[in-house]
């Protein structure tokens, strides 16, 4: 786990190095990474183990997957549907003022997505047993963890129902003229 964590953090340190050397430019940067990496040890121990933030932390990630997974699976089918086509030049055409592509949908927004989003995160929170809370459901199949699970059953179930009563115009994949 130790090492694994050096190498996971290691880019991060690096990274944040050279967004921090920006306001620091006089400082060489691997006196900048030395910078980082102190504070992070030390913000690290002060929440590790004087504070004793672990279950709290452990909380957070659980909240954070069971918000995420519903996101992931709608990503997933709407690949899915669409039989793996992108219109990639499209992915980011919001970025150039007033261009609009097939995934603009209504004002930029996907509804169908965020509503099957929301309410997958809030099944998942229904279910989800941490430090910070329990929710209703979370006992109801004897401490097994359905939080995640029934996020993502629920979002992807609801994402496709969504497409069957108001389909996505302008993003299915065309057919190959092959």
């Amino acid at each position: 786990g130790l090492l694994g964590n050096t190498v996971n953090g290691g880019p991060g340190v690096y990274n944040s190095a050279l967004d921090l050397q920006t306001l620091l430019f006089r400082v060489p940067r691997n006196v900048v990474v030395l910078i980082i990496g102190v504070i992070v040890l030390v913000v690290a121990y002060v929440g590790v183990i004087v504070l004793n933030a672990v279950n709290t932390l452990n909380a957070l990630v659980i909240i954070m997957i069971v918000v995420v997974t519903p996101w992931a699976v709608i990503t997933i089918l709407g690949m899915w549907v669409r039989h793996g086509h992108v219109y990639a030049d499209d992915l980011h055409a919001f970025a150039v003022p007033g261009a609009r592509g097939p995934y603009w949908f209504t004002g930029g927004v996907n509804f169908r997505a965020v509503i099957a989003l929301v309410a997958g995160a809030v099944v998942g929170l229904l279910f989800s047993d941490n430090t910070i809370f329990a929710g209703p459901f979370s006992q109801a199949f004897g401490g097994v963890d359905l939080s995640f699970t029934s996020a993502g059953i629920t979002g992807g179930v609801l994402y496709l129902i969504l497409l069957r009563l108001a389909p996505e115009t302008g993003v299915l994949a065309q057919p190959s003229k092959e």
